[in-house]
């Protein structure tokens, strides 16, 4: 069986970034936080990108949840 990914899994915030890089995105700041079961990451990048990377970020397996606030 595959392991589930967790926040502390390695290659996680690598991976949102390079879907955010095919998407695109220009990426202005970013805010982490973990713990031992989940983590969350905040991203400020720019308006036009951010249809085509909700749509990346949300194939990766390591997604949860994802929102965009405006």
């Amino acid at each position: 069986p595959t392991p589930t990914p967790t926040p502390t899994s390695t290659g996680v915030l690598s991976n949102i970034n390079t879907a955010l890089h095919k998407a695109g995105a220009n990426i202005l700041a970013q805010q982490l936080g973990t713990t031992d079961e989940i983590g969350y990451l905040i991203i400020d990048m720019n308006k036009e990108a951010s249809e085509q990377a909700i749509k990346q970020i949300k194939m990766l397996d390591e997604n949860v949840k994802t929102r965009v606030l405006f």
